[in-house]
């Protein structure tokens, strides 16, 4: 039975197509022996963004709202994995806010 390894990757390391490219090539690897589960933050500063939008309708957004909007930047940083890395073991989640 192979050991699950689990690699967490916050912002500032997929913050740009380089760094996610970086990155992926760090999955690749340790997916060659072992299933892996990688969870991905928003890219750098695209969390900060998205709140100031959400605020920019309003002081109060509705908690629902306010984190379906939220959590589509760490959606937007898990897309980019499966073609970059063309692992089959690799399971992407999402780290959010709240």
């Amino acid at each position: 039975m192979s050991n699950i390894i689990v690699q967490k990757f916050g912002g500032t390391s997929v913050g740009s197509e380089e760094r996610i490219a970086a990155v992926a090539k760090i999955v690749k690897e340790a997916s060659k022996n072992n299933p892996i589960v990688v969870v991905v933050s928003a890219m750098s500063g695209e969390t900060n963004r998205l709140i100031k939008l959400a605020k920019s309708f309003g002081d109060n957004p509705s908690k629902r709202e306010f984190d379906a909007l939220v959590s589509t930047g760490e959606k937007v940083s898990a897309c980019c994995f499966p073609t970059r890395t063309a692992c089959k073991t690799v399971v992407l989640a999402v780290a959010s806010v709240g």
